[in-house]
């Protein structure tokens, strides 16, 4: 007979509190989220709140990285040899472009800089969970791009590193000082056809 210590967790109150956390680290960020105020915009006690995460730090990690994992690409891009490249690498970078320009994303871009000047532990596992991720979805798929011959370049780090540098630019900046809007996707497209053209013209196999 299987026994079940403790009380089984009450799931839709768990997705309650994780949703409010998400909401209002992103809105008062880390300092300015209490836990008395998620319980509160949850619906629940202070008491279940900590019944489900020890302490703030956890629920904060437990409510980014859950944020983050929806965001983000699921799974790797499969490439092959009867992709079209060109194409193939439009549909990476636009999907790198609609993912860092998601307004909640950019609230947690200000976040992580916040947190970088506060609790540096906790900004590098914020770091992880986001920025690191998306690197690693792009440098898998420029190391499938070197070995099927479509690149020339074989450091899949440097070549990640120039792309997102390239759809990035100064633009992002600007957008996160509020002093451009969100690019529209006209203006993506713009950035996109930029980046894809270097890469091409720098690493594309003869």
């Amino acid at each position: 007979m299987k026994i079940v210590l403790g009380r089984p967790r009450d799931e839709q109150k768990h997705e309650a509190i994780l949703h409010s956390a998400k909401s209002l680290f992103l809105e008062f960020g880390y300092d300015g989220s209490s836990m008395d105020k998620i319980a509160k915009h949850a619906g629940v006690t202070k008491i279940t709140v900590y019944n489900h995460f020890r302490d703030k730090e956890t629920l904060f990690t437990s409510a980014i990285t859950k944020f983050c994992a929806e965001a983000l690409p699921q799974q790797s891009f499969i490439l092959t040899l009867d992709h079209d490249f060109l194409q193939a690498l439009r549909q990476v970078g636009l999907l790198t472009l609609q993912t860092i320009y998601r307004p909640e994303a950019m609230k947690l871009h200000v976040l992580l800089l916040q947190l970088s000047q506060t609790n540096p532990e906790l900004a590098r596992r914020f770091y992880d969970a986001s920025h690191l991720k998306l690197q690693i979805y792009l440098q898998e798929f420029f190391q499938q791009a070197y070995q099927l011959g479509y690149l020339s370049h074989a450091d899949s780090h440097q070549v990640c590193q120039v792309f997102l540098s390239l759809l990035i630019g100064t633009y992002y900046n600007q957008v996160l000082l509020q002093v451009q809007p969100i690019p529209n996707t006209e203006q993506l497209e713009k950035l996109l056809t930029q980046a894809v053209h270097v890469i091409v013209s720098i690493f594309q196999a003869n």
